[in-house]
């Protein structure tokens, strides 16, 4: 079998991460206190929630991609086990893959990865929205398990190329 294959996070989806979230946070520390001295305080109260949101979704997207990824951190590998994605939090074997697919969406193309057995997939994972978008990806691709190339660093036709490759050799080696 290969060597094992990593790819790194995407400095470039972390900078433009960055670049989306800060400046509505800034906007709303600028704005509250205008509406302060208005006294629009049915304004206040929504800046900051939309405030204490955006914050909520800074500290998410600083550990979980800007951090990674200055740190030059794996996203993805594959190895003589399996295949490890921490952008989605999953480790599965090669004999639990049948198939991987290349999707290609409007903003970021997607791996969908057929599954052995979808059901026992679905049912370990608990969080509600998780399982939210492993049902819309179950309807529209017939799988409910999409890896986001936006987030790997790399072209994404190479990497779903190297996935595939990957899978075809493990499969071939099991099958002698």
């Amino acid at each position: 079998m290969k060597d094992t294959i990593k790819f790194p996070y995407s400095k470039f989806q972390g900078f433009f991460g960055l670049a989306l979230i800060v400046p509505m946070l800034v906007g709303c520390v600028t704005r509250i206190p205008h509406f302060y001295y208005l006294n629009r305080m049915d304004n206040v109260i929504t800046l900051l929630t939309f405030f204490f949101l955006l914050s909520i979704m800074l500290y998410y997207f600083l550990s979980k991609f800007f951090i990674p990824a200055m740190k030059n951190e794996t996203a993805l590998e594959l190895n003589e086990v399996g295949i490890i994605s921490k952008v989605r939090n999953i480790n599965l074997k090669w004999n639990e893959i049948i198939d991987v697919r290349f999707c290609v969406g409007k903003s970021s193309n997607s791996i969908a990865i057929d599954l052995v057995d979808k059901n026992a997939f679905k049912t370990s994972v608990t969080n509600p929205v998780r399982k939210f978008f492993m049902k819309a990806a179950d309807i529209f691709f017939s799988t409910p398990l999409l890896l986001p190339l936006a987030a790997i660093k790399g072209k994404d036709q190479y990497i779903f190329e190297t996935i595939k490759n990957y899978l075809h050799e493990s499969k071939t080696k099991e099958g002698k």
